[in-house]
């Protein structure tokens, strides 16, 4: 059992650091509602980690789960939670796909909402929840017996431990008009943001963190301005991707500007 243990402490490890990418994708409808979703791909660390664990890892072979939790149960154990986004909280889901064998890792939260300004709320609440609810997930891995010597419990006890890019920027969700600019002053920290720093490390020995933003638009946009969107042929999905590099030699690369 410590030998599986010492693979799942390694397994949290690039979990939190290594190669992935995340995708924040809104579906915006008529009236200003709909749902947003932060799909976090790990799935090519899987054979990162089958070649880092040996024989350890091939154990654990078998680990495989397709599921779906409320987050409304982490509602009462965030703090600081105000009545909207404890409201928004109530009917927001985690869904999880893991198959080692298979090497498909993906974790998926999806929070309905009523109007577009509460994607910022939600990505708020994503700061507070996403840690705890993953490691919380990942914990079934290991036997109850073995809770005390669970590295996964690393995960709960630092908020911070997942880096916040959006940090680094104002963001603007209104009716009709969609934005992301770098705030100058607050990006002076960033050089100081361990995490970051980390994953720029990890990027730089070939395994990099992509990010994409994707806006399924209720009509087509008049206007969607900057250096890393991309627009559809109906000009009703736009898509902004970059990746960690990115945010420290051209960040700029992250801001767009949108109407419809």
């Amino acid at each position: 059992m410590k030998k599986i243990l010492s693979v799942l402490s390694l397994f949290l490890i690039i979990l939190f650091y290594g190669c992935f990418e995340i995708v924040q994708e809104s579906e915006i409808h008529e009236d200003g509602s709909g749902v947003f979703s932060n799909t976090t791909d790990f799935s090519s660390m899987l054979g990162i980690l089958s070649i880092m664990g040996g024989e350890e890892t091939k154990k654990m072979d078998k680990v495989a789960k397709d599921t779906t939790i409320s987050l409304s149960n982490f509602k009462d154990s965030i703090a600081d939670l105000n009545d909207k986004e404890k409201l928004l909280l109530d009917n927001a889901t985690l869904n999880i796909v893991l198959n080692i064998h298979d090497e498909k890792f993906f974790l998926t939260f999806n929070f309905p909402y009523s109007q577009s300004s509460d994607i910022n709320l939600i990505k708020n609440i994503l700061k507070k929840t996403k840690q705890k609810a993953i490691a919380q997930q990942l914990e079934s891995l290991i036997p109850g017996d073995d809770a005390a010597g669970n590295p996964m419990a690393m995960g709960k006890e630092n908020e911070n431990y997942i880096p916040e890019i959006d940090e680094y920027f104002d963001i603007i969700t209104e009716n009709g008009k969609l934005g992301k600019k770098l705030n100058k002053e607050r990006y002076i920290d960033a050089e100081n943001d361990k995490s970051l720093i980390s994953l720029r490390e990890m990027s730089q020995m070939g395994t990099p963190m992509t990010m994409k933003v994707v806006f399924n638009l209720p009509k087509p946009a008049t206007k969607a301005e900057g250096k890393g969107v991309k627009l559809s042929s109906d000009k009703k999905k736009v898509i902004i991707e970059a990746t960690i590099d990115d945010f420290f030699d051209d960040p700029s690369k992250f801001e767009y500007q949108i109407e419809y």
